[in-house]
């Protein structure tokens, strides 16, 4: 990665599912894939005072493996807020998507809390017939960043996005910011106490 690079983006995805599908890991007989319905993202500028950049939301249509719409669970919706009227108005399609997003990065490191790529890439591509379009090597582990920063495994092993804030020691996102910028507004903090430095989050 150039180590000149002005910024990375991070990125999070909301997967399709319904009920106590991801506790199960999508293994039951009528749970849906885990398609990707909503990326959000936002650029990290990587020079002080390290500000995000404006963000982005794209939403994908989801579609079963025979490429027939799939209807939106009520508590999908009222979890995300995501809607039949906003995927009918709004969504575009997987590769629609993923270019979206990589014209948003300039062709940088995306991270994210977890391993979203895997959904977003690897099963949202082959569900969708294409090859992925953004290479494995991009993308990285903001998880992983604060446990360079020196927070101990088993405390960011029980938190989850909304909670980095407590773990970076930042002031809470406001109530409707989206995961992306809450994992951003954490490594924002850590690069501005100079916990992290730009090279670790390049390499992140």
């Amino acid at each position: 990665m150039d180590p000149d690079a002005r910024y990375v983006t991070i990125f999070d995805c909301a997967l399709l599912e319904t009920g106590e599908a991801r506790a199960r890991l999508w293994r039951g007989p009528l749970d849906p894939d885990p398609v990707v319905v909503r990326i959000t993202a936002v650029p990290l500028f990587l020079t002080s005072p390290f500000e995000l950049g404006t963000g982005a939301q794209y939403l994908l249509r989801p579609l079963d493996r025979t490429g027939q719409p799939i209807a939106l669970d009520p508590e999908f919706t009222a979890r995300t807020g995501i809607t039949e009227t906003m995927i009918a108005r709004q969504s575009m399609n997987v590769p629609e998507a993923l270019l979206a997003l990589d014209r948003l990065s300039g062709g940088g490191r995306l991270l994210s809390w977890g391993k979203d790529e895997l959904h977003l890439m690897a099963i949202g591509c082959y569900a969708a017939g294409f090859k992925p379009p953004i290479p494995v090597g991009r993308f990285g582990s903001a998880a992983a960043l604060l446990h360079k920063a020196g927070i101990a495994l088993e405390r960011i092993h029980g938190t989850e996005p909304r909670g980095i804030a407590e773990l970076c020691d930042v002031p809470p996102a406001p109530t409707d910011a989206d995961t992306a910028t809450c994992i951003a507004r954490g490594l924002q903090g850590l690069l501005r106490r100079e916990m992290l430095s730009p090279r670790d989050v390049l390499k992140g």
